[in-house]
């Protein structure tokens, strides 16, 4: 890992790798340690096929200025120099920044050699004579496959092989497959599957991994989300991350039924959050409600979200009525912003107390 200090350190970095990680952070601001802990794991799994550097935003101010860092701590993205992805808030998983990464990684390997990727012979762990063909490079720390099918020689291979799993190109996921896999892996991905069976489900929803990723769905009824969830909701603890970003609108119902998750829940796809369903969220039993799709929130879901007692992300909002500022004021957590300048500055005096990130204020 390298740490920047000024442009000529930056313009290194950029040119340093095919994708580069870049850390923006402020050494006083209080959150600060768990910020640092997110950087060290990156840094454990990115390199060395991924740059990874760090700023200090008190430091380089000119620099953050140039790519509009308006709040810390803020992961940036890039991919041939480009700016491609950013993360924000204090509490970013360090897996949904690598499947990002790894992501990239693949497609670029793809564009390079016009093939998938390379082909892997390894005989599986418990010793039996036969070989699995099967196309994958690790990449961030995942083992990263593009078959659009797996049979259950391979699932047990890869199961045997690695504990973080990203599998491009599925896009059906039958139960043998995701019993094998839930049952030995840490981290799952499924980008591209777009429903799953009643028996899946309940296999996921028993999966006590770090996280599962399951933005590939577009819509999730009560029932899938029941069975993603209850069986969760009989642990003691839990810390896992269950992801939902491709789910553009759900019912009071299923919103219900996902609180009984105990981790982390991302619903970023979410562009409209109806006061029943915002009731029903704010009842989550985790300790990070992240809904960064929203761009405005109003009065009536603001006082239902303001019941949450964990950290609620909202990194897209950009309207906050002074109505719902006054609602948020109560909030019984905390709160993630992209940058609260943007707001009125009656909001930004209300919601001072309960944000959690630190605006540049420049």
């Amino acid at each position: 890992m390298r740490e920047i200090h000024n442009d000529a350190d930056f313009a290194d970095f950029l040119v340093a790798s095919e994708v580069g990680v870049l850390h923006v952070a402020s050494t006083w601001w209080p959150p600060r340690d768990q910020s640092e802990a997110l950087l060290r794991e990156l840094v454990v799994h990115m390199e060395p096929d991924a740059s990874v550097a760090s700023v200090n935003a008190d430091e380089c101010v000119e620099l953050c200025d140039k790519l509009d860092v308006r709040s810390v701590p803020a992961i940036l993205v890039f991919q041939q120099t480009l700016e491609v992805r950013r993360f924000l808030g204090v509490h970013v998983p360090a897996e949904i920044v690598r499947l990002a990464v790894a992501n990239m990684l693949s497609a670029a390997f793809a564009e390079a050699t016009g093939r998938p990727q390379a082909s892997r012979r390894s005989r599986l762990n418990d010793g039996a004579s036969l070989f699995c063909d099967l196309p994958g490079q690790r990449l961030a720390g995942f083992f990263v496959c593009d078959l659009p099918q797996l049979n259950l020689d391979q699932a047990r291979w890869l199961a045997g092989q690695t504990k973080d799993v990203f599998l491009t190109h599925l896009t059906t996921l039958p139960p043998p497959i995701a019993h094998v896999l839930a049952a030995h892996c840490r981290v799952l991905s499924f980008p591209r599957v777009r429903k799953l069976e009643a028996e899946t489900a309940y296999i996921l929803g028993e999966f006590r991994g770090q996280a599962l990723v399951l933005d590939g769905l577009r819509s999730i009824s009560a029932e899938t989300a029941g069975l993603l969830s209850d069986q969760r909701h009989r642990r003691v603890t839990a810390s896992g991350i269950l992801s939902l970003s491709g789910v553009r609108r759900i019912s009071p119902l299923a919103a219900q039924a996902l609180s009984l998750h105990l981790g982390e829940l991302i619903l970023d796809g979410l562009v409209e959050l109806a006061p029943k369903v915002a009731a029903n969220l704010a009842q989550h039993r985790g300790f990070v409600l992240s809904l960064g799709g929203l761009s405005a929130i109003y009065e009536e879901t603001a006082r239902c979200l303001a019941q949450y007692p964990g950290t609620l992300r909202m990194t897209g909002l950009r309207t906050i009525s002074n109505c719902a500022a006054d609602e948020l004021f109560e909030n019984r957590g905390q709160l993630e912003l992209y940058d609260y300048r943007e707001l009125s500055s009656y909001a930004r005096e209300r919601l001072r107390r309960i944000l959690c990130i630190r605006s540049l204020g420049r």
